[in-house]
């Protein structure tokens, strides 16, 4: 009975042996498939790197590439500029036949005074018009030129006052007599041209602005009385600090000299 009893229960199961091998089968089954999922994890993440690192050198092309073009474009530009300045001033001095020194004297006061050379040439090209009116020389519309926008610097006059100032003095220039809308104009945005005006005259400014009312400043008597005051407006000049807004200016100006110059010589926008 005792046999049968153990032959029963030997044949009602698995034995042990049998069932340590099953699990370590199965057990070695998992490692195959844990190494090979491990395998694939490895693969996804080499093959990520080698993506990142492709779009990374496709970001440094294009950010090569968009500095480059941001490189063109400010450099066709500042060349155009210069051109445009070159042709301007050469136009006001067709007659006179004095390009080289104007253009060079109008970048030198353009520098020293911290204004844009294309306002200083703006001004310049009204004011030639008008030289021959009030009995005037190239030179003399600089020398003007110059005063003014230093008496704007003196009266700190912001970037924007000052060329809103010089239109409507330059415009008062070729008109021949000063205007209300002028004067005012002058008067609101570059207040020491006015005050030097009044002085030069000597007259108050009450008196000033009645003659203007009357219509009896003319724009010879503006114009002596700004350029007789050359050097004291110097003086009053110097005494000045150098804002950082005009060492930007001057620096600019360079830039676009020296672009448009270089450009002149080698022809760069035309190989852009």
């Amino acid at each position: 009975w005792k046999q049968a009893r153990n032959g029963d229960t030997m044949a009602s199961g698995p034995s042990v042996g049998t069932v340590t091998v099953s699990f370590r089968a199965q057990l070695a089954e998992f490692q195959q498939d844990m190494n090979k999922m491990k395998g694939h994890v490895e693969s996804s993440a080499k093959a990520m790197g080698n993506s990142l690192d492709a779009l990374n050198s496709k970001f440094v092309l294009l950010a090569a590439a968009m500095a480059v073009k941001d490189l063109a474009s400010g450099v066709i530009k500042a060349s155009d500029e210069y051109n445009s300045l070159t042709a301007r001033v050469r136009d006001a001095t067709s007659a006179t036949k004095d390009f080289s020194k104007v253009n060079q004297d109008l970048f030198m006061i353009s520098q020293k005074n911290g204004v844009a050379m294309r306002d200083t040439v703006t001004v310049f090209q009204a004011l030639s018009r008008s030289a021959s009116d009030l009995g005037r020389s190239n030179a003399d519309m600089i020398k003007l030129t110059d005063v003014v926008q230093k008496l704007g610097v003196i009266g700190g006059a912001s970037s924007e006052a000052m060329k809103n100032g010089l239109l409507q003095f330059s415009q008062a220039l070729a008109g021949g007599t000063v205007h209300a809308e002028e004067f005012n104009s002058i008067l609101e945005n570059m207040p020491a041209v006015a005050a030097q005006m009044a002085k030069g005259m000597g007259v108050s400014m009450g008196q000033l602005r009645q003659m203007v009312i009357d219509q009896k400043l003319s724009a010879k008597e503006m114009a002596d009385a700004l350029l007789k005051a050359g050097d004291e407006v110097e003086k009053r000049y110097k005494a000045m600090p150098v804002s950082i807004e005009r060492s930007w200016q001057s620096l600019s100006n360079q830039v676009t000299k020296s672009l448009g110059s270089i450009n002149e010589q080698v022809g760069l926008t035309g190989a852009l």
